[in-house]
């Protein structure tokens, strides 16, 4: 689904520029908005939102890259985010940005390998998943939780995050993640799964089915191309 597209492409190394990504969600007018002014993309989610490539009991309205990242080179992303006051979430999972694996031919759709997410109320967990196998199915994948809050995120505050991030399901990869200049993850192992293509980045809202309504804004996204070593 395409909306409105706004032209990132005169400002080096945005993540999304022109015609480099689509909009998932329902069509709904209140799903996705962008004010150019501050550059901030704006993702809601409403009980009643028709599911968009998820079961019947899933809601979502991401922004999804069309470039892929690379196995064994890596990435740092950055950006900032904030979820605006409301009713406190519900939901057994949220997922609030997420690197989405590119299923290779006949395989089914996976969790993704690395995944920001709230838990337990509004708190940020976040998790990895590696599999190396040929194939990649919920049997052969291995699950790790890397960091949980103990408190909530709070509302109205905007959050200031970098990653950087090497996929390589074969056990060279790695994962640092900075939240407000403090590190939170600092993981070196197998991350990702055995595709032909690597994953692509994801914004938004992707959250079990939930009453009340969520809504997230992004801001200064960008990525720093790949390098080699960390």
């Amino acid at each position: 689904m395409k909306n409105k597209h706004h032209n990132h492409s005169s400002i080096k190394m945005l993540y999304y520029t022109l015609d480099s990504y689509t909009l998932q969600n329902d069509g709904s007018s209140y799903a996705y908005s962008y004010d150019a002014a501050k550059d901030v993309m704006r993702f809601e989610v409403r009980n009643g939102d028709s599911p968009v490539y998820g079961n019947s009991n899933t809601q979502r309205s991401e922004v999804s890259s069309k470039n892929h990242l690379a196995f064994g080179q890596t990435y740092t992303l950055s950006y900032k985010f904030m979820i605006e006051p409301g009713t406190k979430s519900t939901s057994d999972w949220v997922i609030i940005g997420q690197a989405h694996a590119t299923e290779d031919a006949g395989e089914g759709g996976a969790s993704p390998p690395f995944a920001i997410e709230l838990a337990n109320g509004e708190k940020m967990r976040i998790v990895a998943r590696s599999s190396n196998a040929d194939v990649t199915s919920s049997s052969n994948i291995k699950y790790m939780n890397l960091y949980q809050d103990s408190t909530d995120l709070v509302r109205g505050q905007w959050y200031d995050m970098k990653i950087t991030v090497k996929f390589d399901p074969a056990g060279n990869g790695m994962l640092d993640v900075w939240r407000d200049g403090k590190q939170i993850v600092d993981y070196t192992g197998a991350i990702g799964y055995k595709d032909q293509t690597g994953p692509y980045w994801k914004n938004g809202i992707y959250r079990e089915h939930a009453p009340e309504t969520l809504a997230v804004s992004y801001s200064n996204i960008y990525v720093t191309p790949p390098r080699d070593k960390p």
